[in-house]
């Protein structure tokens, strides 16, 4: 429970070599302690660290947290389904993923963004419509 667990990351080619993994037989549950990511080095989008093997890990954290250069630095979200921890960083997107073990670090889908975009012109579309001045009768 007080425990806690730093992964270094310094590439994200080799296991062992690149970045910390850990082997494990048969499932592993954790109830609490902190996980900590020491990043190095910026990894690229795209990049699947194998953290955990076998991917049977359940967990329940009390924090999970990136730290490093390159602007690394901050808590990853829980999920609520339990099944991953969440970390934004610039426009990137790093997951933990608990059924797999895996952390990914991606970009998210262009839908988002357009979404996101559509809803502040739309926003914007309705504040110029209010301030818009009315002709005197």
């Amino acid at each position: 429970t007080g425990s806690t667990t730093t992964i270094v990351i310094n590439g994200s080619t080799t296991r062992g070599t690149d970045y910390t993994g850990i082997n494990f037989n048969g499932g592993l549950t954790v109830t609490g302690g902190t996980l900590t990511f020491n990043i190095g080095v910026p990894i690229a989008s795209g990049s699947v660290l194998n953290i955990f093997i076998p991917a049977t890990l359940s967990s329940t954290f009390t924090s999970v947290t990136a730290t490093g250069i390159g602007g690394y630095s901050g808590n990853f979200t829980l999920d609520p389904g339990n099944t991953s921890y969440t970390y934004y960083y610039g426009g990137q997107v790093v997951t933990l993923d608990l059924p797999s073990g895996n952390l990914v670090f991606a970009i998210p889908e262009p839908s988002t963004y357009a979404a996101v975009f559509g809803a502040l012109a739309l926003a914007g579309a309705a504040l110029c419509r209010r301030r818009k001045v009315q002709p005197k009768a």
